[in-house]
């Protein structure tokens, strides 16, 4: 096997990784993880209850004979109860590693993986969120890992088409807007589209969708989430490690436009994120290059008007990487585009199809 491909199997298995944060055995989280994982990709029936699954499994210790309720591993079982209302009073289920629920929390209920974390984080626990067909998984409300999509999940070092080495990031990073950012694809992020209002807190769910593209499609390196630098409390949002070059990439992640609650980020957003990211590639010396993307929920596609008394590092990328987040339907827009034609031409306007 290409040593590379060891690599990113032992370095990235987010059950290894969950063992430095937990005193559980990892053999014994590593079977739950893989019951889970065969759980939601062989034995649930998305047809009929896919639009139910949206719960919270969080363990507990093992303790002798528990008197378990039942367990979420018997597919049959499990599916019968969700399809009988399980979720209806509360979808928080606690359960051992077994998979045997010891309490279902009735009365209580988690919405989103934001909420998953701060519940993670307050219950210093081992959680796994399911929200329809992705995955999240975190430790003491730290983000361990994300499967966008459990039945199109490829296991970590996996060669496809899609996988480019590291050094080609910026191209992956392209590829998963044009794939899954572009139009809400896989990744919502307008909490009212025709007003060109953002979900709050909207760089957590970038964030999240392209650590999990470039950690599925970079085939030679480590993609962390939250890493520290140098040792420091400041925590990098992405940090790519190739493994034989020992290049280290750093990526700095912004939103710009209206959240839902009222805030609003532009320019002097984007220059925070510059003046953070060569702090960064200040202090970790190691670091090969650091590069800022912006996704860009203003009106009008505007230009970011970039502050030139900044000191930027050699390290910086001077070119950073901004996408336009689209709000209009084909039809929409391509009415607007004729509007503005028939103004700009006036009465000598005349569009044959």
């Amino acid at each position: 096997m290409d040593v590379n491909k060891v690599l990113k199997i032992v370095t990235s298995h987010p059950v290894l990784e969950a063992s430095r944060e937990v005193e559980i055995e990892p053999i014994e989280l590593m079977k739950f993880y893989n019951k889970l994982e065969s759980l939601l990709r062989r034995d649930i029936r998305y047809s009929e209850i896919g639009d139910k699954l949206v719960f919270l499994l969080a363990l507990v210790p093992k303790e002798g004979e528990t008197g378990a309720q039942f367990n979420v591993f018997e597919g049959n079982t499990f599916v019968s109860k969700i399809k009988d209302g399980l979720f209806d009073k509360g979808n928080i289920l606690l359960v051992d590693s077994d998979g045997d629920v010891i309490k279902h929390v009735e009365g209580a209920f988690i919405s989103d993986h934001v909420e998953a974390a701060e519940f993670s984080e307050k219950n210093r626990a081992i959680v796994f969120f399911i929200e329809y067909r992705a995955v999240h998984f975190f430790v003491n409300g730290k983000p361990i890992d994300y499967i966008h999509d459990i039945l199109q999940y490829e296991r970590k070092g996996v060669t496809t088409p899609k996988t480019l080495p590291a050094r080609e990031y910026r191209q992956l990073i392209t590829n998963q807007y044009n794939e899954v950012v572009y139009k809400e694809q896989g990744i919502t992020y307008w909490k009212n589209k025709a007003n060109r209002i953002l979900v709050d807190r909207p760089e957590i769910h970038f964030n999240r969708a392209l650590w999990w593209y470039l950690d599925q499609n970079i085939v030679d390196a480590k993609v962390d989430r939250g890493a520290t630098i140098s040792g420091m409390e400041d925590r990098t949002d992405i940090r790519i490690l190739a493994f034989e070059s020992g290049e280290l990439y750093i990526i700095e992640i912004k939103c710009l436009g209206r959240t839902a609650s009222g805030n609003c980020y532009s320019d002097d957003w984007a220059n925070h994120g510059v003046i953070q990211i060569n702090l960064y590639l200040k202090d970790e010396s190691d670091s090969t290059r650091g590069t800022l993307v912006i996704y860009d929920g203003r009106k009008d596609n505007r230009d970011i008007v970039w502050c030139t008394e900044i000191e930027c590092s050699p390290k910086y990328d001077n070119d950073p990487m901004t996408f336009y987040l689209e709000s209009e339907s084909a039809s929409v827009k391509a009415k607007r585009i004729i509007s503005n034609l028939k103004k700009k031409a006036g009465d000598g306007y005349d569009f044959q199809p």
